[in-house]
This record gives structure tokens, sequence and C-alpha cells, in this order.
């Protein structure tokens, strides 16, 4: 039995669970259009860098914004269209796809030094110099043939204002120069750098667009429960749990509940809906709720179920803990 075995083991046993679990990956409708949707800017980045090379013209590189809030998903997609395009052969050192990934600094110079850290480079940030940094990331951009460089956490350049339009005025010479085609990511404070350069964002393109999923909204519920149902499958596959725990089961609201809290006549428990009332469709927070619940139960070692209960404690451990929401809906509590 699992009490029987020292905390050492537990720990050890639920750690392994719950790294196999961060290993998961499945299919997400909106996130399939976002990988969609910077695969075509790649595609363009391509003809353009051609025309360029063919008529002299200085055509400038697209450049799209996908602004969204945090945990819907948005880095996740990206990772999924780099790891599209790492070639197969060691020796090749072509990168189509990069990920840039912005400090907290806020400064002029964590733009090249996040290309250069995302193109693996030595020394990314031994340059205390902008321009100096920015010489070399141009070259390197150019020497690894990247034809999408997506910065992630744009948010964090709008937090020096004074920085925001520098900033901003550095990349539309990265555009101009033909370098490679760019995306940013980020939250809505984002829109700060944006709105500090009106060439920047006068030259983007129709936005990839991902949100959190509505429950009321039909379509998005049917997203959000075909995730769930994935999940729980991916779960059983891997040996995680010993059944599926029904995580896209719902109740019809045709049929009415009764008195207790997350139940109807059928004995649905509603886990799918309660779900959502945590996460507010948000991935991130969902996963890492599943990924509690993991832990609990292989910590234990008992019944590796992720029953009603289990749920509900991982709501406990993970999202009131993290502020993520105030009640346990699988407890039967309501907002305040």
């Amino acid at each position: 039995m699992a009490d029987q075995d020292p905390p050492s083991v537990c720990t050890a046993r639920a750690a392994v669970a719950t790294a196999d679990f961060n290993a998961i990956r499945v299919e997400h409708g909106p996130q399939n259009a976002l990988v969609e949707g910077l695969e075509g800017f790649r595609l363009q980045a391509v003809e353009i860098r051609a025309a360029r090379a063919k008529t002299g013209l200085n055509i400038p590189m697209p450049v799209v914004r996908t602004i969204a809030e945090l945990g819907v998903g948005k880095t996740i997609g990206a990772q999924r269209l780099q790891a599209m395009h790492v070639p197969t052969d060691p020796a090749d050192v072509r990168r189509p796809v990069i990920i840039a990934t912005l400090d907290t600094t806020g400064m002029q110079i964590s733009v090249p030094q996040a290309i250069l850290k995302a193109l693996g480079k030595r020394n990314w940030n031994h340059a205390t110099k902008p321009a100096i940094a920015w010489d070399r990331a141009h070259r390197a951009l150019r020497d690894h043939d990247v034809q999408l460089v997506v910065f992630d956490e744009m948010n964090r350049a709008a937090r020096r204002p004074s920085m925001g339009a520098v900033i901003g005025g550095d990349l539309m010479d990265m555009l101009s120069e033909g370098d490679a085609a760019i995306a940013f990511l980020g939250t809505t404070e984002a829109n700060k750098v944006f709105n500090r350069v009106p060439a920047l964002a006068d030259r983007m393109k129709s936005p990839v667009v991902l949100k959190p999923l509505e429950w009321y909204d039909a379509d998005e519920k049917a997203i959000f429960v075909a995730f769930l149902k994935m999940m729980d499958e991916a779960m059983a596959d891997r040996g995680l749990v010993c059944e599926k725990a029904g995580l896209d089961d719902y109740v019809d609201p045709k049929a009415g509940e009764d008195s207790q809290a997350g139940q109807n006549p059928s004995g649905s428990k509603d886990t799918a809906r309660l779900l959502w009332e945590v996460c507010r469709g948000r991935l991130r927070p969902l996963c890492l709720l599943l990924e509690e619940g993991i832990r609990l139960i292989h910590y234990d070692n008992e019944r590796l179920v992720l029953t009603h209960e289990v749920l509900a404690q991982a709501v406990e451990n993970h999202s009131i803990e993290n502020g993520i929401i105030s009640y346990n809906p699988f407890l039967g509590e309501k907002p305040a």
C-alpha cells in the first residue's frame, strides 16, 4: 500500500507520472488555426525573399500579432510549428522558425539578444550595445535561413515606455531589411508597443485569434469537450490512469439537475462543465489542474482514477491556491 511507502518514494513516483503527463500533446482546434496561420506567414516570407532577390525591390516582410489572455495555448502552438520545421539532419543549420522570448527588462537590447539566444548562439548576451547585438542578430538570421521569428511575451517590451518606440523601430528595420516574417505573441499590454509605433501597427496583417472557449457557445463548448475527451484517452493510453475519468461528461440542460451540486438524475457528474468553470476555457490552468490530479493519485498509488473527489482536491491544491478561482465547484460551492 502506498501509505507504507516512505514520502521520498511517493514523491519520486508522482514526479515520474507528472513528467509523463506533460509530454502529452493532443489536437486543439483553435491552436491548429494558430499553427496554420503562422505557417502561412512563413510561406509568405519565403516568397517575398525570392521576389526581393529577383526584382531588387525592397519588399517588406509580413508581420502579425496574436494578442490573447494568458494560458490559451499561444506558446504551445508556436512550439508545434517550430517542431514541424526542425531539420532532420544534425548538420543542417537552417532554422526556418524560431521562438524568441523577450526577457523581463523591456530593454532595447532584449530583442536581438532573444534572437541570438533562440538560435543557440554562444555569448548571446555579451554585447552591451544594441547596435552591436543587432548586427550580430541580422547576420545570424541570414546564416540560419530563418523565415519566421515568433516573439513571445511581447508584452514585456511595454514595461519601459521610453523603450517601446525604440524597440518598435528596430523591428521595423528587421522587416524592411527582409530578415524574416515576424509574429508577436502576448497579452493586451503588448498593444502599448504597437500604439507607440503607428508605422508598425499599420503593417499588421489580420490577426490570428486565440481566446478562451465559452461554455455557452455551442461550437466552442464542443471544442472544449472534445479536448477533454482526447486528454482522457491520452492519459489512459499512457497508463497514467487505469480507466478513463469521463472528463468530457456533462449534463444536458434539458435533463435538469437535482439539488446535489454537480449531478443530475442520470448520475452524471457534469465534469466537463465544472472543469470549464474552474479554468474558464483556458488550456493552461486546465492542464495544470489535471496534472495535480495525476500527482495526487500517483502519490497515493491506491486507485489510479481521476475521480470527482480527486479533481475536487486538485482544485483546492492548485486552482484555489493559485488564485485562478476563489471557490470549488466540485464541492458544490458557488461564487460569493
